[in-house]
């Protein structure tokens, strides 16, 4: 009797920490795009993740607003930029990170063609060069590059939910941008 009551608790503890780790990925990522969008962090965020989005929210509303308004000038949509995203594999961005440690870009234009031909997409991608010239110079890619290979290398933060953290922020921007329209 004494032994059921010990698996039960062990199938439950199991369970349990189960449950928490999959509502971790599933939701954390919406959680920190969230985070990032709006003006107030929630306070449920662990301290060290605060700071992480204070110091990314400039930066990253700024360059999801400018994807956004140059996404409304062209031909390109937001189920097109989606689809891109999810068209990337991890094993590709990471050989796009082992190319720009080997071959450091130059400049700004350098690494936008890197992408470019990593990453081909069915859809006129030089409309987005321009924003990203505008919002990237090469001290943030330089700061990019070292915190894509420290996450790599310490799975801090994982390529899906990197991923999914990305796209919630576009579908949620394009969202504000749909109530300013209307």
């Amino acid at each position: 009797m004494k032994f059921n009551r010990v698996l039960l608790f062990f199938i439950i503890l199991i369970a349990l920490a189960g449950g928490v780790y999959l509502a971790f990925k599933v939701y954390m990522p919406d959680v920190i795009a969230d985070a990032i969008i709006s003006d107030e962090l929630p306070t449920y965020l662990p301290e060290r993740i605060q700071k992480k989005v204070k110091r990314v929210k400039k930066p990253v509303n700024e360059g999801a607003n400018a994807i956004l308004q140059t996404m409304h000038k062209s031909n390109v949509s937001l189920e097109q930029v989606l689809e891109a995203i999810d068209n990337v594999t991890e094993e590709e961005a990471n050989a796009l990170l082992d190319s720009i440690n080997m071959y450091p870009p130059q400049n700004e234009d350098q690494l936008f063609n890197m992408a470019k031909r990593q990453f081909p997409v069915d859809f006129d991608v030089e409309v987005f060069r321009k924003p990203y010239k505008d919002k990237v110079s090469m001290r943030l890619i330089k700061k990019c590059v070292a915190n894509a290979n420290r996450y790599k290398q310490s799975d801090e933060v994982d390529f899906e939910s990197a991923r999914s953290i990305v796209k919630s922020i576009l579908i949620q921007k394009e969202k504000e941008f749909k109530k300013l329209v209307d």
